[in-house]
Formats: C-alpha cells, structure tokens, sequence
C-alpha cells in the first residue's frame, strides 16, 4: 500500500543516516555491468507494463536508486576505462545529508591525483557533430 511504502522509505532514511553517523563516505560501482545499447530502456515498449518497465530500470542501476530515493548526494566519477567497450568506468561516491561538500572535495581529489586525460566516448563525439 501507499502508507507502507513510506514506512519502508523511512525506515532506509534511518538507517542511510545510521550509516553516514559512523562513515563520511560509501563506494559502490556506479553499474553492474556495462550499459545497454541506446532505446532499450523505451518507455513505450508496449511488451512490458510500467511495473515491468520500473524493474527493468532499477535491475540496471541497483546503485543509483537509493540515493535518489532517500535524498542522499551521490556523485558518479570515471575512475578507469573500458579499451574492449571504449567506455568510462564509473565508481559512485555518496555521503550524509548535506554533504555535498565532502563529495565534490573527494572529486576534486581524485581528478588531481589521477591525472584524468579528457576522453569521450567516439559515439558520443559522432553524434555531437551531426
């Protein structure tokens, strides 16, 4: 029901809030697994209905949800790169309400430690030209 469904989200806002008590930062993958081609994800697909279509999304990004559920900042950073799929690998960072800060800090970091090199995706550089 609509009133069970807040108490389960309130109870993970407890919970995420327990955890960030104790830690300032937690790491995930920002995917399971590589990303789908482009329009499998069609809202319209008339196979599936919207609960279908809604579990197809969360089975793909299991990581991402939570933080945009429970309000929580979450940043997603490239921290390698796939030569076979000659796409970014993404690790996801989130902290404690109202932490931004902490994330954009951590991210400055990074990009200084590592040195990052500004490398796109050739389908994404193909499709900005048309």
């Amino acid at each position: 029901s609509f009133l069970r469904s807040f108490d389960i989200f309130n109870a993970v806002s407890r919970a995420m809030g327990r955890f960030f008590a104790r830690y300032e930062v937690l790491l995930s993958p920002t995917l399971p697994r590589p990303p789908v081609p482009h329009g499998v994800y069609n809202a319209d697909a008339a196979e599936l209905s919207g609960l279908d279509w809604t579990r197809q999304i969360f089975e793909a990004t299991p990581y991402t949800g939570l933080f945009n559920v429970t309000g929580l900042p979450a940043i997603s950073l490239p921290m390698g790169w796939s030569d076979s799929l000659d796409l970014p690998i993404g690790l996801q960072f989130a902290a404690g309400f109202g932490r931004e800060d902490s994330l954009l800090q951590l991210a400055a970091q990074l990009e200084r430690a590592a040195a990052w090199v500004i490398k796109y995706p050739p389908r994404l550089l193909d499709i900005s030209k048309e």
